[in-house]
C-alpha cells in the first residue's frame, strides 16, 4: 500500500521543517552561563565572544601569558593600535585563534574560537585565563 499524495507532501513538508529548524538553531546565541562567565560574555556561532577593559596589545600579552600557564603553545602573536591576534595549538593540534579589535579607547572585543566547531568550555577556560592576567 503506497501513501496517498496529501499524506506524502505532509510528510515533505514536515521534514523541511525540521531541516530548517535544525539549521538555523545551530547558529543561535548561547548565553555563556558558566559559574564568573561575567556580564557581556556571549557563545556566538562557535566563538566565545566578550569586552574586556584594555587595549589590543593589553588583551594580546594577557593572553600569551594564560595561553602559556595552559601549556598552550603560541605559534604567532600580532597587535596594532587597534587590533591584534593570536594563533595557538593546544597539544591535541587543536587550533586555537583568538581576535583583538579596539571598541573604544578603554575597550576591546576578543573572540576566542577552539578547533573548527568551537569548545565552549576550553573557550571560557582561556576568556578566564586572560581576565586574571589583565
Amino acid at each position: 500500500m503506497s501513501p496517498t499524495p496529501v499524506r506524502s507532501g505532509t510528510s515533505l513538508v514536515l521534514s523541511l521543517l525540521m531541516l530548517c529548524w535544525m539549521t538555523a538553531a545551530t547558529g543561535c546565541v548561547a548565553v555563556a552561563a558558566a559559574a564568573g562567565a561575567g556580564a557581556g560574555v556571549a557563545y556566538v556561532q562557535d566563538e566565545l565572544r566578550a569586552t574586556v577593559d584594555a587595549s589590543p596589545e593589553e588583551v594580546v600579552e594577557a593572553a600569551r601569558r594564560a595561553l602559556d600557564d595552559m601549556d598552550i603553545a603560541v605559534l604567532s602573536h600580532e597587535f596594532s593600535d587597534v587590533d591584534g591576534q593570536i594563533n595557538a595549538r593546544t597539544a591535541r593540534d587543536r587550533r586555537v585563534a583568538i581576535r583583538v579589535n579596539r571598541e573604544t579607547d578603554t575597550t576591546s572585543r576578543i573572540g576566542i574560537r577552539v578547533g573548527l566547531y568551537g569548545n565552549r568550555d576550553i573557550s571560557q577556560r582561556i576568556y578566564d585565563g586572560i581576565k586574571e592576567q589583565l
